[in-house]
């Protein structure tokens, strides 16, 4: 069966998206017609409406957010929970299909994105509740570290301690429009607090020099 043609339909979308209509075919729904059924007809037959149909419905609704906020959860929600829970009866929703769009975007690597999506999806789910909609929120209690656990961090590119003075030493041989002009730059810097320090060093060896001449502290 066809999901979609290209270049409108990227390849991670199409991926997604197959997905989807593998979880459907595995929990016993023919996703052939789930997703031409109309979103009426199928509550009339669950008595419970779809997910998606309840995410548009509380989140273009809710008031008191910021413009445009509500268009990019859904976009979101579009991209990543619909694949899964779109035309599924929301009380049917059990965590381990709740988990699916979590689980892709941890795939992806995307981990603040997967909080982000827990946490609008949640809300629906929560809001369902409210309306009698369904009796229990899938996402609810869970633990995203114990569950996914953390990001890896990137190292950052970086140059050891170690090697920073030839670093500047390098930097110093380049063209006077740019790296030369800032190492005389920092040279001066670096200069001024050298003779700082020094002059401290001074000081602290003439009250020393003192105490030991009198027999006591310095003034």
């Amino acid at each position: 069966m066809s999901i979609g043609v290209y270049p409108a339909m990227t390849l991670e979308n199409a991926r997604t998206k197959a997905e989807h209509l593998r979880a459907l075919a595995a929990r016993g729904i023919d996703p052939r017609p789930a997703r031409h059924t109309p979103m009426a007809e199928l509550k009339e037959a669950t008595g419970a409406t779809p997910f998606d149909q309840l995410a548009k419905d509380y989140w273009k609704g809710r008031a008191g957010l910021k413009s445009g906020y509500s268009e990019t959860v859904l976009s979101a929600l579009e991209s990543y929970a619909f694949p899964f829970l779109a035309g599924i009866p929301v009380d049917t929703i059990d965590r381990r299909l709740a988990l699916r769009p979590l689980e892709i975007l941890h795939k992806q690597g995307k981990m603040e994105y997967l909080k982000k999506v827990r946490g609008w999806t949640s809300q629906v789910f929560e809001y369902a509740i409210e309306i009698g909609e369904a009796t229990n929120n899938p996402l609810g209690g869970l633990n995203i570290k114990r569950t996914f656990g953390t990001a890896k961090k990137k190292p950052q590119p970086h140059v050891p301690q170690t090697e920073v003075g030839e670093l500047w030493s390098r930097l110093a041989m380049e063209p006077d429009d740019d790296y030369g002009v800032i190492n005389r730059e920092l040279s001066a810097q670096q200069g001024k607090q050298k003779n700082n320090q020094q002059a401290l060093i001074a000081r602290s060896d003439n009250s020393a020099q003192r105490c030991y001449q009198y027999g006591g502290d310095s003034a």
